[in-house]
């Protein structure tokens, strides 16, 4: 074979085939991980993380309603896809709307992107998607700086099979440098959706300082009509000019990334689990605890949020006592103090067990989401 042949083979081989990992930013871009929910009915007038992980509905103020769901019906080489099924149309946009799927990046994980500096790197975002009935859907980038933040946008065509969509975007030497920390420094909204406020300029393919009324110009309505769906997966975001083939992590490599921002400790006694953590009584009516989950994003300030307390009992001494009240706080980046209360019964010093009530599966959730 010759030099040249081999070089050509060498190009055919990375261009169809996955190139050495860690190149993709976006964490769960094959929507393989739903920590949360798989389904979630009736999601629009608000804005959060309702089904797979790092994804979030930022749909506040509309009419419309949505099951969003992880989906089995995606191309070839995936497994998932997020699903926006419209169960509520909205033909009449406000003003103030967008309807958007959004993804968070920490500015440290994006500082090797250079951007406000003069070595800033041009970068391609590229996504597999579908509708079942054609739809414009607007990207729009924003970046966080020092100062003003930065935007860019790029509108894609969907039709009704799966087509991979990319755009390369510009090497950003304008405005003040990237915040580099663990706050958030790129925010990518997928938009479907959108008001004046955000349609009545012209948009803007090159890097600029935010301006609102260009994010999301020409927009389509994904709620125009109930029989409307939209499908989304392969969401990648890389250095250089050129979409390369998907980035596929393992399961527990995707899951161990979700779970920075998101964790859930579920315990399910029809499994044969129901033991959440050892703690101590320091009265007759309370429990502390440590709750170990993995390193968050947050150092303090994750937030807790549990299931009805009475999903929840103590075992001391030998005897079981529903719980009437739990709470907790953030201790460190890996570790919660969970507080269980019970109306009596309990010795000061003695050990126990926080478990499972009658009602499984039940839930501690620590979030750190951006």
């Amino acid at each position: 074979m010759t030099k040249a042949a081999e070089l050509a083979k060498m190009g055919e081989v990375i261009t169809n085939d996955q190139i050495g990992g860690r190149r993709n930013v976006i964490i769960n871009g094959s929507q393989q991980v739903a920590q949360r929910a798989t389904s979630v009915a009736d999601v629009g007038g608000s804005q959060g993380y309702f089904c797979t992980d790092r994804f979030k509905s930022t749909l506040s103020g509309t009419a419309a309603r949505y099951t969003v769901s992880q989906d089995s019906d995606a191309p070839a080489g995936f497994s998932k896809a997020l699903k926006y099924d419209v169960t509520t149309a909205d033909t009449s946009v406000a003003a103030d709307e967008f309807h958007a799927i959004s993804y968070r990046a920490e500015g440290q994980d994006i500082s090797h992107f250079e951007w406000g500096t003069s070595d800033a790197k041009k970068c391609t975002f590229s996504f597999y998607a579908k509708a079942t009935a054609a739809q414009t859907v607007v990207v729009n980038f924003v970046r966080a700086t020092s100062g003003t933040s930065r935007s860019v946008s790029k509108a894609f065509s969907i039709t009704t099979s799966y087509q991979r969509f990319t755009f390369t975007l510009p090497a950003d030497t304008g405005g003040s440098a990237q915040v580099e920390t663990n706050a958030e420094g790129l925010a990518i909204h997928i938009g479907f959706g959108g008001g004046s406020n955000f349609t009545g300029g012209t948009i803007n393919e090159t890097w600029e300082d935010i301006t609102n009324n260009k994010r999301f110009a020409g927009v389509g309505n994904l709620a125009s009509s109930t029989d409307n769906n939209f499908f989304i997966t392969g969401i990648q975001l890389e250095v250089g000019s050129q979409a390369t083939p998907f980035e596929h992590r393992s399961f527990g490599e995707e899951l161990a990334l979700c779970q920075r921002y998101f964790y859930v400790q579920r315990e399910d006694t029809s499994t044969g689990s129901g033991h959440f953590c050892v703690g101590q009584c320091n009265a007759t009516t309370r429990m502390d605890c440590i709750l170990p989950h993995p390193h968050m994003r947050l150092a303090h300030g994750h937030t807790i949020s549990f299931d009805t307390a009475s999903d929840y009992r103590i075992q001391s001494g030998g005897t079981l006592t529903t719980c009437s009240s739990i709470a907790g706080e953030s201790s460190s980046p890996n570790t919660t103090v969970v507080f269980a209360t019970v109306s009596s019964g309990l010795t000061a010093g003695n050990a126990g067990l926080l478990l499972v009530h009658t009602n499984s599966p039940v839930d501690i959730k620590i979030d750190s989401e951006l």
